[in-house]
């Protein structure tokens, strides 16, 4: 009994292998098979297989000029980004230039300023 395929166990878990086939439909298969034999003695089967692989070489060589294409416009894109931020940066050098010129001139008029008030200072002191 132990021999035959299971006995009593797992009788209703899992089907058995000749249940698991019982509902397949092969004519599929004999179908794609006699087309196979066909194309087989066919006198055009080479031919059929050279244009298909002319057409798949085509479709890769297309995707790859496209797959260039992109890496191109990439490349430009990081181009244009390094070159705008560039630009920010010699703006932002020429803005703290200005402004640090700008601080100077007033420390210095109020540094003359200050002089200025000394010397009135001790004037009115020698008076």
């Amino acid at each position: 009994p132990g021999a035959e395929g299971g006995g009593d166990r797992g009788a209703g878990d899992r089907p058995s292998p000749k249940d698991k086939w019982s509902n397949f439909d092969p004519t599929g298969l004999e179908r794609a098979a006699k087309a196979a034999r066909e194309l087989e003695h066919s006198r055009h089967a080479k031919e059929a297989l050279s244009l298909a692989q002319m057409q798949e070489q085509t479709l890769q060589l297309e995707q790859q000029s496209k797959l260039k294409e992109y890496e191109a416009a990439v490349e430009q894109l990081k181009s244009e980004q390094i070159r705008v931020q560039a630009e920010e940066r010699r703006k932002t050098l020429t803005e703290e230039t200005r402004q640090h010129q700008a601080r100077a001139q007033y420390q210095d008029k109020l540094a003359r300023q200050r002089y200025e008030d000394q010397l009135k200072q001790q004037l009115l002191t020698l008076m």
